[in-house]
């Protein structure tokens, strides 16, 4: 999901370089949870993850293709390890 976030930033699909930048800091955690196989951090995160996308797009930093990709690749990893 890194990839996606720094894909749809160069893009200008996520028009805030602050965004791109929290949406990637917190997916460095996500994945230093994964390592650790701390799940119930990592559904934290992920659940957190997914309320930070929603405010960037109601901002209007986040078009809503890369919301809507995004927000599904993140529930399918919520469903995962749930």
């Amino acid at each position: 999901m890194k990839a996606l976030v720094k894909q749809f930033g160069e893009a200008g699909e996520i028009t805030d370089e602050e965004a791109v930048r929290k949406l990637d800091t917190h997916l460095t955690t996500v994945e230093l949870l994964e390592k650790d196989e701390n799940v119930g951090k990592l559904v934290k995160h992920l659940q957190g993850f997914k309320q930070l996308l929603a405010y960037y797009h109601q901002q209007g930093k986040i078009i809503d293709l890369a919301y809507e990709e995004l927000n599904k690749a993140t529930e399918a990893l919520i469903v995962k390890y749930e």
